[in-house]
């Protein structure tokens, strides 16, 4: 695949061994001033669109795949032009390291046309269903954020799960997919309150026997302190809200 061009790839999903060792105890109360995470819900068309600001552009990539994969899925890619001076192969490198431009998820073979056609809606803004009907989803990834593009919303849900995920791994210094993710339930109920979501780690509080994340759900672009929150329950391993 070519820096800068499109292409073709199948990711496969890795299962890792999980490791259900109790994370360690950070002390009474441990707050973290680190950059909020945000997520805005919106639809585009036909399409659900999913805006984030925090993970990067693989890991969500990453979710989408293991939420959404068929056998017959294939991923077009796109990487920035300034990634490699030659032409890298899939299999010598690691994908995380190359800079992603976007990634197409297809119900079915691309062909040379068909990522000719994707290429340009992605450039002019367009419905991605009017290039290709068998889009299931897509990551565009831009300097500021991130927007997924899903015919349906349980990938986007799946996003803003790894998200809520990582936000409580990060003051327990554990690896996220060590602790379960919460149901997708309870992120739906947040995210359609408003539409959107931040998580504000400044209001982030880690006890002995769970971590309470302080969340906003803004009606407007004023983003106040926390109005709600998210319990993570150490001692059951189980997610709770308000």
């Amino acid at each position: 695949m070519a820096a800068g061009a499109t292409g073709v790839a199948t990711m496969e999903q890795h299962n890792q061994p999980f490791d259900d060792q109790f994370p360690p105890a950070t002390g009474a109360t441990e707050r973290r001033e680190v950059q909020n995470q945000w997520a805005r819900l919106t639809r585009r068309g036909e399409l659900d669109c999913l805006t984030v600001s925090g993970p990067s552009g693989w890991s969500v990539l990453t979710t989408i795949v293991a939420t959404v994969g068929e056998p017959s899925m294939e991923v077009l890619l796109a990487l920035e032009s300034s990634a490699h001076g030659t032409e890298p192969h899939l299999d010598d490198v690691d994908m995380a390291t190359l800079p992603l431009r976007y990634a197409v998820c297809i119900d079915g073979p691309i062909e040379e046309l068909d990522a000719e056609v994707i290429e340009q809606a992605i450039g002019s803004g367009t419905n991605l269903l009017d290039a290709d009907l068998r889009v299931q989803s897509a990551v565009i990834v831009r300097p500021a954020d991130i927007e997924i593009l899903s015919a349906g919303r349980g990938p986007l849900l799946a996003v803003l799960a790894g998200m809520l995920q990582g936000a409580v791994a990060a003051p327990l210094k554990c690896d996220p997919e060590s602790l379960p993710l919460p149901d997708a339930e309870l992120i739906d109920r947040l995210i359609t309150c408003t539409g959107q979501l931040v998580i504000r780690s400044i209001e982030t509080e880690v006890y002995e026997g769970f971590v309470d994340l302080g969340i906003v759900l803004p009606d407007s672009d004023d983003l106040g302190p926390a109005t709600t929150s998210v319990v993570f329950d150490r001692m059951s391993r189980s997610w709770h809200t308000e």
